[in-house]
Protein backbone atom coordinates (compact mmCIF):
# COMPACT_ATOMS: atom_id res chain seq x y z
CA UNK A 1 0.00 0.00 0.00
CA UNK A 2 1.40 3.04 -1.11
CA UNK A 3 0.89 6.04 1.43
CA UNK A 4 -0.47 9.36 0.31
CA UNK A 5 -0.61 11.32 3.32
CA UNK A 6 -0.57 11.19 7.12
CA UNK A 7 -4.61 10.38 6.57
CA UNK A 8 -3.73 7.79 4.58
CA UNK A 9 -1.34 6.29 6.89
CA UNK A 10 -4.50 6.76 9.32
CA UNK A 11 -6.87 4.66 7.29
CA UNK A 12 -4.54 1.85 6.60
CA UNK A 13 -3.85 1.72 10.43
CA UNK A 14 -6.89 1.16 11.09
CA UNK A 15 -7.34 -1.71 9.27
CA UNK A 16 -4.86 -3.26 10.37
CA UNK A 17 -5.44 -2.55 14.20
CA UNK A 18 -9.18 -4.03 13.31
CA UNK A 19 -7.66 -7.28 12.00
CA UNK A 20 -4.89 -7.22 15.29
CA UNK A 21 -7.82 -6.77 18.00
CA UNK A 22 -9.38 -10.05 16.48
CA UNK A 23 -6.43 -12.04 16.65
CA UNK A 24 -5.22 -10.51 20.22
CA UNK A 25 -8.41 -10.91 21.30
CA UNK A 26 -8.71 -14.59 20.72
CA UNK A 27 -5.20 -15.40 22.06
CA UNK A 28 -6.05 -13.47 25.02
CA UNK A 29 -9.22 -15.70 25.52
CA UNK A 30 -7.14 -18.98 25.36
CA UNK A 31 -4.96 -17.66 28.36
CA UNK A 32 -7.69 -16.74 30.52
CA UNK A 33 -7.25 -18.50 33.54
CA UNK A 34 -10.91 -19.89 34.02
CA UNK A 35 -14.64 -19.02 35.56
CA UNK A 36 -17.85 -16.99 35.25
CA UNK A 37 -20.06 -14.89 37.46
CA UNK A 38 -22.15 -18.14 37.83
CA UNK A 39 -19.38 -20.60 37.38
CA UNK A 40 -16.30 -20.17 38.85
CA UNK A 41 -15.02 -23.65 37.98
CA UNK A 42 -16.03 -23.44 34.64
CA UNK A 43 -12.68 -24.35 32.65
CA UNK A 44 -10.93 -22.01 29.93
CA UNK A 45 -12.81 -19.19 28.82
CA UNK A 46 -16.59 -19.34 27.98
CA UNK A 47 -16.84 -17.41 24.85
CA UNK A 48 -20.72 -17.55 25.95
CA UNK A 49 -20.83 -16.76 29.76
CA UNK A 50 -17.65 -14.28 29.95
CA UNK A 51 -17.58 -10.96 29.19
CA UNK A 52 -14.89 -9.42 26.79
CA UNK A 53 -13.68 -7.49 30.43
CA UNK A 54 -13.24 -10.74 32.10
CA UNK A 55 -9.76 -10.96 29.92
CA UNK A 56 -8.67 -7.81 31.56
CA UNK A 57 -9.36 -8.93 35.20
CA UNK A 58 -5.92 -9.43 37.61
CA UNK A 59 -7.42 -12.67 38.72
CA UNK A 60 -10.04 -14.75 37.10
CA UNK A 61 -13.17 -15.80 38.50
CA UNK A 62 -11.54 -19.14 39.16
CA UNK A 63 -9.58 -17.38 41.44
CA UNK A 64 -5.86 -18.01 39.63
CA UNK A 65 -4.26 -15.05 38.12
CA UNK A 66 -4.70 -13.83 34.90
CA UNK A 67 -2.19 -11.76 34.29
CA UNK A 68 -0.94 -13.16 30.92
CA UNK A 69 -4.49 -12.67 29.67
CA UNK A 70 -4.50 -9.75 31.14
CA UNK A 71 -1.46 -8.12 29.59
CA UNK A 72 -2.25 -9.27 25.89
CA UNK A 73 -5.97 -7.77 26.84
CA UNK A 74 -4.55 -4.51 28.18
CA UNK A 75 -1.97 -3.77 24.99
CA UNK A 76 -4.13 -5.17 22.32
CA UNK A 77 -6.89 -2.25 23.36
CA UNK A 78 -5.11 0.14 23.73
CA UNK A 79 -3.50 0.33 20.44
CA UNK A 80 -6.94 -0.73 18.86
CA UNK A 81 -8.88 2.39 20.69
CA UNK A 82 -5.78 5.21 20.33
CA UNK A 83 -5.91 3.62 16.12
CA UNK A 84 -9.96 4.46 16.42
CA UNK A 85 -9.48 7.87 18.26
CA UNK A 86 -6.76 9.25 15.37
CA UNK A 87 -9.32 7.41 12.78
CA UNK A 88 -11.81 9.23 13.50
CA UNK A 89 -10.04 12.92 13.67
CA UNK A 90 -8.34 12.28 10.14
CA UNK A 91 -12.24 11.32 9.16
CA UNK A 92 -13.23 14.26 9.76
CA UNK A 93 -11.29 15.90 6.95
CA UNK A 94 -13.69 14.72 4.30
CA UNK A 95 -16.09 16.77 5.57
CA UNK A 96 -14.62 19.77 6.80
CA UNK A 97 -15.25 22.23 4.03
CA UNK A 98 -18.72 21.44 3.78
CA UNK A 99 -21.68 22.46 5.55
CA UNK A 100 -24.41 20.58 7.71
CA UNK A 101 -22.36 17.57 6.96
CA UNK A 102 -19.08 19.45 8.25
CA UNK A 103 -20.96 19.62 11.67
CA UNK A 104 -22.11 16.58 12.01
CA UNK A 105 -18.27 15.03 11.06
CA UNK A 106 -17.15 17.13 13.94
CA UNK A 107 -19.82 15.79 16.50
CA UNK A 108 -18.63 12.71 14.97
CA UNK A 109 -15.00 12.92 15.78
CA UNK A 110 -15.96 14.62 19.16
CA UNK A 111 -18.29 11.79 20.37
CA UNK A 112 -15.86 9.58 18.90
CA UNK A 113 -12.77 10.55 21.17
CA UNK A 114 -15.42 10.33 24.08
CA UNK A 115 -15.97 6.86 23.34
CA UNK A 116 -12.41 5.85 23.08
CA UNK A 117 -11.53 7.75 26.39
CA UNK A 118 -14.53 5.93 27.64
CA UNK A 119 -13.34 2.74 26.42
CA UNK A 120 -9.61 3.47 27.66
CA UNK A 121 -11.08 4.19 31.08
CA UNK A 122 -12.77 0.43 31.53
CA UNK A 123 -9.55 -1.05 30.16
CA UNK A 124 -7.30 0.10 33.00
CA UNK A 125 -9.69 -0.55 35.16
CA UNK A 126 -9.62 -4.25 35.90
CA UNK A 127 -13.49 -4.99 37.09
CA UNK A 128 -12.16 -7.10 39.79
CA UNK A 129 -10.10 -3.91 41.13
CA UNK A 130 -12.49 -1.22 40.57
CA UNK A 131 -15.83 -2.75 39.59
CA UNK A 132 -17.69 0.98 39.90
CA UNK A 133 -15.36 2.94 37.99
CA UNK A 134 -14.95 -0.14 34.99
CA UNK A 135 -18.86 -0.81 35.08
CA UNK A 136 -19.02 3.46 34.63
CA UNK A 137 -16.74 3.74 31.92
CA UNK A 138 -18.31 0.76 29.92
CA UNK A 139 -21.91 2.15 30.48
CA UNK A 140 -20.66 5.92 29.15
CA UNK A 141 -18.87 4.50 25.89
CA UNK A 142 -21.24 1.54 24.70
CA UNK A 143 -23.85 4.30 24.96
CA UNK A 144 -22.91 7.02 23.71
CA UNK A 145 -21.16 4.31 20.59
CA UNK A 146 -25.06 5.27 18.94
CA UNK A 147 -23.82 9.21 18.66
CA UNK A 148 -20.97 8.52 16.51
CA UNK A 149 -22.83 6.23 13.81
CA UNK A 150 -25.89 8.90 13.72
CA UNK A 151 -23.74 11.75 13.28
CA UNK A 152 -21.10 10.08 10.59
CA UNK A 153 -24.16 8.22 8.88
CA UNK A 154 -25.74 11.85 8.23
CA UNK A 155 -21.94 12.97 6.99
CA UNK A 156 -21.43 10.44 4.54
CA UNK A 157 -25.19 10.69 3.24
CA UNK A 158 -24.75 14.36 2.79
CA UNK A 159 -21.15 14.62 1.16
CA UNK A 160 -21.30 13.93 -2.68
CA UNK A 161 -17.37 12.77 -2.87
CA UNK A 162 -18.09 10.24 -0.11
CA UNK A 163 -19.88 6.74 -1.28
CA UNK A 164 -23.24 6.72 0.08
CA UNK A 165 -22.69 2.79 0.94
CA UNK A 166 -20.47 3.32 4.04
CA UNK A 167 -23.60 5.16 5.09
CA UNK A 168 -25.74 1.96 4.48
CA UNK A 169 -23.28 0.02 6.43
CA UNK A 170 -23.35 2.70 9.53
CA UNK A 171 -27.60 2.07 9.59
CA UNK A 172 -27.06 -1.60 10.30
CA UNK A 173 -24.80 -1.41 12.29
CA UNK A 174 -26.75 1.14 14.26
CA UNK A 175 -29.54 -1.70 14.05
CA UNK A 176 -27.26 -3.63 16.51
CA UNK A 177 -26.14 -1.36 18.75
CA UNK A 178 -29.77 -0.53 19.40
CA UNK A 179 -30.56 -3.99 20.05
CA UNK A 180 -27.15 -4.29 22.65
CA UNK A 181 -28.69 -1.20 24.55
CA UNK A 182 -32.51 -2.58 24.73
CA UNK A 183 -30.40 -5.64 26.39
CA UNK A 184 -28.05 -3.91 28.22
CA UNK A 185 -30.40 -1.79 30.11
CA UNK A 186 -33.60 -3.86 30.25
CA UNK A 187 -32.16 -7.50 29.81
CA UNK A 188 -32.33 -9.98 32.70
CA UNK A 189 -29.86 -10.01 35.24
CA UNK A 190 -26.21 -11.42 35.16
CA UNK A 191 -27.02 -13.68 38.45
CA UNK A 192 -28.44 -16.24 36.50
CA UNK A 193 -27.01 -18.05 33.78
CA UNK A 194 -29.38 -17.75 31.21
CA UNK A 195 -29.17 -13.56 31.79
CA UNK A 196 -25.04 -13.58 32.20
CA UNK A 197 -25.16 -15.92 28.78
CA UNK A 198 -27.39 -13.38 27.11
CA UNK A 199 -25.52 -10.47 28.51
CA UNK A 200 -22.47 -12.30 27.49
CA UNK A 201 -23.57 -13.11 23.96
CA UNK A 202 -24.79 -10.01 23.04
CA UNK A 203 -21.87 -8.16 24.09
CA UNK A 204 -19.69 -10.54 21.86
CA UNK A 205 -22.26 -9.05 18.59
CA UNK A 206 -21.63 -5.66 19.28
CA UNK A 207 -17.83 -5.78 19.54
CA UNK A 208 -17.42 -8.31 16.69
CA UNK A 209 -19.87 -6.01 14.44
CA UNK A 210 -18.05 -2.47 16.18
CA UNK A 211 -14.48 -4.46 14.96
CA UNK A 212 -16.07 -5.31 11.50
CA UNK A 213 -17.65 -1.87 10.79
CA UNK A 214 -14.24 -0.27 11.56
CA UNK A 215 -12.43 -2.58 9.71
CA UNK A 216 -15.08 -1.63 6.22
CA UNK A 217 -15.12 2.20 7.19
CA UNK A 218 -11.31 2.30 7.59
CA UNK A 219 -10.88 0.76 4.17
CA UNK A 220 -13.79 3.38 2.56
CA UNK A 221 -11.99 6.47 4.20
CA UNK A 222 -8.51 5.27 2.74
CA UNK A 223 -10.21 4.27 -0.65
CA UNK A 224 -11.81 7.36 -0.64
CA UNK A 225 -8.81 9.37 0.09
CA UNK A 226 -6.92 8.08 -2.96
CA UNK A 227 -9.64 8.79 -5.09
CA UNK A 228 -9.06 12.47 -3.65
CA UNK A 229 -7.00 14.87 -6.01
CA UNK A 230 -3.47 15.63 -4.20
Amino acid sequence: MKIKNWRDFVFILMMYASIQWFILTFVSMFFYAGGTITNPTSPGYDFFSNYNSDLGRTVAYSGKSNLVSLWIYTINNTIYVISMMIFFIALYYFFSEGGIDKWMGLLGSISGIFVGIGLLGAVFTPWDLYPELHEMFTYLSFSSILLIVIFFAIAIYLNEAYPNKYCYIHLIYMLIVILFLIVLYTGPSLTSAEGLRLQATWQKILLFASNINLLVQGYGAWKTEKARPI
